[in-house]
């Protein structure tokens, strides 16, 4: 901006340090360096990783001291820290900067810190999810130094993370981030009806396929996995617009160059992204069909298998992943002790086969089911903006950022962040089960509801209204729509 009097200049909130460290690796203070298993951006100089590191185990163990729970989040003026102990003796260090606002008063300088502009429930919801990915792939870091040595360990963190953590835009953080949530698609009784005689009839004739997963685009279909819990990091993966983009040693190299595995837009409160809608505007041409983790042609004999892990012990498995016409995609993770069919041209060519005749049909079924609830949410959004997150099956559905003209101002999202916030701390002691607020920017009035794992968010742009009118908005949109939930 300029330099006159009352122009200002902002800076996004972004990301300080990155670290996994262990303190028992560290004997004495001329070896603080060896409890360090990774710290990012690599060209941080030893002693500050020393000091960083050093100034977070000081924080853990001195509060251990006053409570059975220790240090998990740090307020600086120009810093929030969160750490987490992810294994037994390891401990995952966040460090983000707050944004700035630099304003210009009497041809001088003054830097505000925005302290409102990250929630510790957002940052940390961020560091579990960084976790989760990397044990997706690797299982965890005490499971690797069981077979090799401390310096694979680093190199495997540093590869894995040096790509993983540059994606994450910490300036743009907020409740939705928190949540990373799966949005299911919607069934009618007919389609459930299907969708349930396909997974019967696909587990029956291959049996080896005991915990099938099915997306129609980005939604979930079916999850056959025991667990949401395991669930979670693997459609983390596969619905990652950057999944398939480049070669990650686990997706094929089958479509063309730059596409995803599954189009998919993220949702976002403040601004809608210009990435096109997966159903309004399809690609030109032949759509994908095939295998994009298993044979790289079907018949193939070189099958090279992909692992992943699930649940809490890490459990292994194959991958494999095929998708239909771009529009339906199977998910199996086979348990790595099942028979060695999967190794097999003929399974997959006959898996194949069962798959094209049955999910072609399948799939205008769901996209009517698409399009009914599509309209139900702009109906909706003709009075007011929603959110509904549960967290027990991860259940995410919301009108923000999905329809015209729903994008939220920042002062609506901050407000969503700190009611987020306050729910969340229910897992402490006492917390708020239902706030409501008028902002006084954009005269707005904000509603958020929590019962037990489930969280209802509205936001009403009106400000001609009261407190008992908005009352009885909520009531006849959670007896309408969540009347057996909410």
């Amino acid at each position: 901006m300029g330099d006159g009097s009352g122009s200002w200049k902002h800076r996004p909130a972004s990301l300080a340090y990155f670290a996994i460290f262990n303190p028992s690796f560290s004997k004495s203070e001329d070896s603080a360096n060896d409890q360090i298993c990774l710290f990012y951006p690599s060209t941080v100089p030893a002693d500050e990783r020393a000091r960083q590191v050093g100034l977070a185990t000081a924080l853990v163990n001195f509060t251990k001291t006053f409570s059975p729970a220790p240090c998990d989040a740090v307020h600086t003026r120009k810093h929030r820290v969160i750490l987490h102990e992810v294994e037994p003796g390891y401990w995952m260090l966040l460090k983000v900067r707050l944004g700035t606002r630099t304003t210009v008063r009497a041809g001088h300088k003054v830097v505000e810190h925005l302290e409102d502009g990250l929630q510790d429930s957002i940052l940390r919801s961020v560091l579990l999810r960084a976790w989760e990915a990397f044990k997706l792939f690797h299982r965890g870091i005490d499971c690797i130094l069981r077979r090799h040595s401390m310096d694979v360990l680093r190199k495997i963190l540093e590869e894995f993370y040096s790509g993983f953590l540059p994606r994450i835009n910490f300036g743009s953080l907020d409740l939705l981030d928190a949540f990373d949530g799966i949005q299911f698609a919607s069934l009618s009784k007919a389609s459930y009806l299907q969708v349930l005689s396909l997974m019967r009839a696909l587990t029956a004739t291959f049996p080896m396929l005991k915990h099938p997963i099915l997306f129609w685009h980005d939604h979930l279909v079916w999850n056959g996995l025991e667990s949401f819990d395991a669930l979670k990091p693997l459609h983390s993966y596969i619905t990652d617009p950057e999944t398939g983009r480049v070669y990650d040693g686990v997706v094929n190299q089958v479509k063309r160059k730059g596409e995803p595995i599954i189009a998919t837009r993220r949702v976002s409160l403040q601004s809608v992204r210009q990435s096109r809608s997966f159903l309004k505007s399809p690609r030109r041409g032949a759509k994908f069909s095939g295998y994009l983790v298993g044979p790289v042609t079907i018949g193939s004999l070189d099958v090279e298998l992909k692992k992943i892990y699930l649940g809490p012990e890490g459990i292994e498995h194959n991958l494999i992943v095929y998708q239909v016409e771009e529009e339906c995609t199977l998910v199996v993770p086979v348990p790595a002790s099942e028979p060695p069919d999967q190794h097999s041209a003929e399974f997959y060519a006959r898996l194949s086969a069962f798959l094209d005749e049955r999910l072609t049909t399948l799939a205008p079924l769901l996209a009517d089911g698409y399009a009914s609830a599509k309209n139900l949410g702009e109906f909706a959004d003709q009075h007011f903006r929603y959110l509904y997150y549960n967290s027990m099956n991860l259940a995410f559905k919301t009108s923000i950022g999905s329809y015209k003209s729903t994008v939220l101002t920042p002062d609506l999202v901050q407000c969503l962040n700190r009611m987020h916030d306050e729910f969340a701390r229910g897992e402490y002691g006492t917390a708020a089960n239902e706030i409501c607020v008028k902002t006084a920017s954009t005269d707005a009035w904000v509603v958020g509801r929590r019962s037990g794992d489930r969280e209802l968010y509205l936001v009403f742009p009106k400000s001609d209204v009261g407190l008992v009118d908005i009352d009885d908005e909520v009531k006849k949109f959670t007896l309408g729509y969540f009347s057996d939930i909410l």
